[in-house]
C-alpha cells in the first residue's frame, strides 16, 4: 500500500518545498496547482519481501515442530516454504508492486482520479484473488459471512491508501495502525492453526494470504518512519534467498513429506491440484480366503449350532464415538455405564477399527461389506458427501431377499442423508429419519430416535416376522451439547462430548429394555458400534474426516449373540461384521455373498498386508490409509508420501518410530504392497465439482409391504 516517508525539505526549480504535513508534502506557488509528492516505494516492497521470508520461517518452524528434521532438514524445509510462499503469495506481491508503481503517477487533475481508481481496482483484485482461493471449495461460494469479510478486506485496503493520500498526520496514527495491523496478522495466524485445523485447505491458504498482506502493510508503516538502510539490505537479501529457493527441491526430498503434511503452504498443493480419479480395478482373488478370514479377521468362531436365519438382527450405531472415551475402555469413566454393564454377557472387541474416519465411507463399507477404495462410490467436493452406487449389493438388500423386514431409524444431521450422503438406504423397506440441524440443536434428537425405534420393535414383536434393523444415534456428533448429568462436568468441549456419549448410552438402554419387554431379546442378535471416532487436538485437529490416527478410527464394538461372550484383543475391522455373520447362514445366497467377500476383497488384503486391519480415508483433498497390526500401526499419506509408524502401546500415536531402522523396512514393504493391491482393486470415483445432486431417502419413507 501507500506509505509515508520522512526526509528533508527539497525544491524543484526555484519553487521552495512547503511542508504542510509529513504525510502530504506539497509543491505550490501562486501559479502552480498543488501536487502531492510521490512517496518512496521501498518500504512497501521491502516489507512484503521481508514478511515473505518471515512467513516461510514460521511455516518451517511449524513443520519442524510436527516432524523433527534436524538442522540441515530445517534449512531444506525453509527453502521449501519460501518456494511455496513465493508461489502462493504471488498475488499479494504483485499487488505491492502495482500499487508502488501507481504511486509514482502524478497527483494533479485527472491523474488523481485515475490513480485512485487504479489503486481501488488493485485492492479489489487482490481481495478477489484471495476469495477465489477460498471458493475453490465450492460450498464456500456465496456464503454471506465470507462475502462480507472479503469485501471488508478490500475496502480496508482502499481506506489504507486513501488515508495516506489525504495527508493524515504521521505521528498521530502511523505507529498505532502499524501495531494494530501486525497484531491482527498474528491473531489470524494463531486462529489459522487452531480452528478446524486441516479440514478446509482453501480456507487456511486464503487466510494465510490475508494475514501475509496485513502483516506486510503493518511492517511497511513501521519501516516508513525513518532511515532503514539495514532493513532495506535485509529485504534485498530475503528477495535473493526467495529467488534461489527452488534449489531447496533437491535438498529436501527427505523432509518434503513432513512439510506437505504439517503446514498450510504444504497442504495447499491440493487446493490447486486436487485429486481427480475414476478408478475401476479388476480385482484380486484368494482361493484360500475362507480359511484366511476365519483365522485372521479377528472375530471369534461362531457357536457350532448357530444359524443366522434363526435370529433377527439389530444394528445400533452412534456417531463419532471413540472407544477410549467409553466405560468399555476405562471402568472409571461414567460415559457408557449401561453398555459396560450389558457387555458382561456379550462379546466385545478392545481393538475394533472403523473402515474410515467419516460416515459416508465408513457406513458404506460396513453395509456393502467392502473396503472404501474397493467400493463403487462417489466422493464429492465436500469430502463427507457422496453416493454409494446402486450396483453395490448391501447386507440389507441380501437380507431383504431372504424374507427379512428391514428398517432404518436414525438421524438426518443437517439433512445429510437426504442430500449429501446417498445410497445407504438400499435394501431398507422403511426409513424413519429425525431431522437434526446441529446449528440449531435439538438436545432431544436421540430420544426421538429411540422413541421411533421402540415403536418399530413393538410392531415387529407383534407380527413375529424376522427383521433387520439399523438404529443410528447422532448425539456424540459436534457441535456438542450438555445434557445436565450431575456426575459429569459440562464446561469444555471434551466435557460436553462425554455428556453426549452418556446421553446416547441412556437411549440405547431404552432400546434394550424394549427388546426384553417384548421378548425379542431371546432371538435377536444385537450389535453396537460407531461409524468413526473424534479428534480433540491429539494431532492438532478437531472433529473427524481429516486423519486416520487412533482417535479417529478406534471405535467400540459389542455383539450380543447367544453362546458368545468374552473380549477380543486382536485388531479387527468393523467392515467384516456382516461377512462374519453370513458365514453361518443357511441361505445359499448369503453363503455366496460371504465367499465373494472373503475371496475377492478381504482375503487378498489379509494375505498381502500381513493380516493387517485396513483403514482408508478418501477424498479429492486428502488420501490417507492406516494398517493396524498386533504390535504396531502404519499411517501413510498418499498426497505427501508421509509414512509414520507407531507402537501399539503408544495409544495416541505420539512417538513416530519411522526412521529409527527397526520397523522401517517392514512398514515400507507393507505400504508398497498396499499401493499395488489398491491399484488392482480400487473402484472409487472422485468428482470434486459435484455437490449434493440428486435426492436421497425420504426422512419418513414408510414400508410398501
Amino acid at each position: 500500500m501507500i506509505v509515508p516517508t520522512s526526509g528533508p525539505s527539497s525544491a524543484i526549480g526555484k519553487t521552495p518545498y512547503t511542508s504542510g504535513s509529513p504525510w502530504s508534502r506539497v509543491l505550490s506557488d501562486s501559479s502552480t496547482p498543488a501536487v502531492v509528492r510521490p512517496q518512496a516505494a521501498w518500504p512497501v516492497l521491502t516489507a512484503f519481501v521481508l514478511c515473505l521470508a518471515l512467513m516461510a520461517l514460521i511455516e518451517a518452524a511449524v513443520a519442524g515442530d510436527r516432524h523433527p528434521v534436524g538442522a540441515g532438514g530445517f534449512f531444506a524445509v525453509t527453502a521449501l516454504s519460501l518456494e511455496a510462499a513465493w508461489k502462493y503469495f504471488a498475488p499479494a506481491l504483485g499487488f505491492a508492486v502495482i500499487v508502488s508503481l501507481l504511486q509514482q503517477l502524478p497527483s494533479r487533475g485527472a491523474w488523481t482520479y485515475l490513480r485512485g481508481s487504479l489503486i481501488a481496482g488493485a485492492c479489489f483484485a487482490v481481495a478477489g484473488s484471495f476469495y477465489a482461493v477460498l471458493t475453490m471449495y465450492p460450498p464456500f461460494r456465496g456464503y454471506l459471512p465470507f462475502v462480507v469479510a472479503y469485501l471488508g478486506f478490500a475496502l480496508g485496503l482502499i481506506a489504507y491508501a486513501v488515508a495516506w493520500s489525504l495527508g493524515m498526520p504521521r505521528t498521530a496514527w502511523r505507529l498505532p495502525v502499524a501495531a494494530s495491523l501486525i497484531g491482527t496478522a498474528v491473531a489470524l495466524h494463531v486462529a489459522n492453526y487452531k480452528v478446524y485445523v486441516g479440514q478446509y485447505p482453501t480456507l487456511h491458504l486464503s487466510t494465510l494470504q490475508i494475514e501475509y498482506t496485513v502483516l506486510s502493510l503493518g511492517v511497511a508503516l513501521a519501516l516508513a518512519g525513518g532511515a532503514a538502510g539495514r532493513l532495506r539490505a535485509l529485504g534485498l537479501g530475503c528477495l535473493a534467498f526467495s529467488l534461489l529457493s527452488p534449489l531447496g527441491n533437491w535438498a529436501s526430498r527427505s523432509v518434503r513429506a513432513g512439510f506437505v503434511d504439517a503446514t498450510v503452504l504444504g497442504q495447499s498443493s491440493v487446493v490447486f491440484s486436487p485429486i481427480v480419479e475414476n478408478r475401476h480395478g479388476g480385482g484380486a482373488m484368494d482361493e484360500a480366503g475362507d480359511e484366511r478370514f476365519r483365522a485372521n479377521a479377528g472375530f471369534p468362531a461362531l457357536p457350532t449350532d448357530f444359524v443366522l436365519e434363526d435370529y433377527n438382527i439389530l444394528l445400533i450405531a452412534s456417531e463419532a464415538t471413540r472407544y477410549d472415551k467409553t466405560t468399555l475402555f476405562d471402568p472409571r469413566l461414567k460415559t457408557t455405564p449401561n453398555l459396560a454393564n450389558r457387555a458382561r454377557t456379550a462379546w466385545s472387541a478392545s481393538r475394533a477399527y472403523a473402515p474410515s474416519s467419516g460416515t459416508l465411507h465408513s457406513m458404506s463399507a460396513l453395509l456393502a461389506m467392502k473396503y472404501p477404495s474397493m467400493l463403487s462410490m462417489e466422493t464429492w467436493a465436500q469430502p463427507w458427501c457422496g453416493m454409494l452406487h446402486a450396483s453395490e449389493e448391501t447386507a440389507p438388500e441380501l437380507l431383504a431377499r431372504e424374507g427379512y423386514e428391514t428398517f432404518w431409524v436414525g438421524h438426518n444431521h443437517n439433512a445429510g442423508f437426504s442430500s449429501g450422503i446417498l445410497g445407504l438406504d438400499q435394501g431398507f423397506d422403511d426409513v424413519q429419519l429425525v431431522d437434526d440441524p446441529r446449528l440449531n440443536p435439538n438436545p432431544h434428537t436421540d430420544a426421538q430416535i429411540a422413541d421411533k425405534a421402540i415403536e418399530m420393535l413393538q410392531t415387529k414383536s407383534e407380527t413375529g416376522n424376522r427383521f433387520f434393523g439399523w438404529v443410528f444415534f447422532v448425539s456424540p456428533h459436534g457441535p456438542y451439547l450438555s445434557h445436565d448429568f450431575d456426575d459429569l462436568p459440562g464446561e469444555g468441549q471434551l466435557d460436553k462430548y462425554a455428556q453426549e456419549v452418556r446421553y446416547v448410552d441412556d437411549q440405547i438402554e431404552r432400546v434394550f429394555e424394549t427388546l426384553e419387554r417384548t421378548g425379542l431379546a431371546d432371538n435377536t442378535i444385537v450389535v453396537y458400534l460407531s461409524d468413526h471416532g473424534e479428534e480433540f487436538r491429539e494431532h492438532g485437529g478437531v472433529t473427524h474426516k481429516t486423519t486416520v490416527y487412533e482417535e479417529s478410527v478406534h471405535v467400540p464394538l459389542v455383539v450380543w449373540l447367544p453362546g458368545l461372550e468374552g473380549t477380543g484383543e486382536k485388531p479387527l475391522s468393523t467392515v467384516h461384521l456382516f461377512t462374519w455373520l453370513f458365514s453361518s447362514a443357511r441361505s445359499s445366497d448369503l453363503r455366496q455373498a460371504y465367499l465373494d467377500r472373503v475371496q475377492r476383497f478381504f482375503g487378498p488384503v489379509l494375505r498381502n498386508l500381513d493380516n493387517a486391519v485396513l483403514v482408508e480415508l478418501i477424498g479429492h483433498d486428502r488420501m490417507r490409509t492406516s494398517l493396524v497390526l498386533q504390535d504396531y500401526k502404519v499411517d501413510y499419506d498418499l498426497n505427501s508420501g508421509l509414512l509414520e509408524v507407531y507402537a501399539s502401546a503408544d495409544r495416541l500415536e505420539q512417538n513416530n518410530l519411522y526412521g529409527n531402522g527397526a520397523l522401517d523396512a517392514s512398514a515400507e514393504s507393507l505400504i508398497e504392497s498396499y499401493l499395488k493391491l489398491r491399484s488392482a482393486t480400487a473402484r472409487y470415483v472422485i468428482k470434486p465439482s459435484k455437490t449434493r445432486p440428486g435426492r436421497g431417502p425420504s426422512p419418513n419413507r414408510r414400508s410398501s409391504r
